[in-house]
C-alpha cells in the first residue's frame, strides 16, 4: 500500500524523465542525513532510509534504464526536516527488506512514460477519437 502511495506522487513528477536525476540526487542526500525532529531515533531513521531506498527501487524499475547525466547541482534539504549526519561515512546501506524487488504488473507495457515525455495513453486518445464518417448513423 505504501509502495502505491508513494509511486503515486512520484509518477507525475517523473513525467518527464529530466527530473530522474534530481530525484536520484535528493534520494542520496537524504540517506546521508537524520531525522530532525528526532536525531536519536535510529529506528525512525531506518524507516526514512528504507522510504528513500524504496522510491529510488520505484523509479529505477518503473522507468527501466535511464541513462542522463547526474544532477549539476547539490538539492538543498530543510533543516527542520533533516539534520547532517556527523558520521563521515557515506550510508550506502539498504534498508528494503532482504529479497525485495519492485514487480512491474504482468501485463504491463512499461513505466508510465512516454518517449516523448507525454502522459501515458495521450496518443492512445488521439487515435481512438471517431471522425464525423465513423458515427453510427441514427435512424
Amino acid at each position: 500500500m505504501f509502495r502505491d502511495c508513494l509511486w503515486m506522487l512520484l509518477e507525475p513528477i517523473v513525467q518527464h524523465t529530466d527530473n530522474f536525476p534530481f530525484l536520484s540526487k535528493l534520494l542520496q542526500n537524504i540517506k546521508q542525513t537524520k531525522d530532525a525532529q528526532d536525531e536519536g531515533d535510529e529506528e525512525q531513521n531506518k524507516r526514512l532510509y528504507a522510504a528513500c531506498d524504496l522510491a529510488h527501487e520505484l523509479l529505477t524499475t518503473k522507468l527501466g534504464p535511464v541513462k542522463l547525466a547526474p544532477f549539476p547541482g547539490e538539492p538543498l534539504l530543510p533543516t527542520r526536516l533533516y539534520t547532517a549526519c556527523k558520521d563521515p561515512n557515506p550510508n550506502i546501506a539498504v534498508y528494503l527488506p532482504e529479497g525485495y524487488s519492485v514487480k512491474r504488473k504482468p501485463g504491463a507495457a512499461g513505466t508510465g512514460v512516454s518517449p516523448k515525455s507525454q502522459p501515458a495513453g495521450s496518443s492512445a486518445k488521439k487515435s481512438q477519437k471517431r471522425t464525423s464518417s465513423q458515427r453510427p448513423q441514427q435512424k
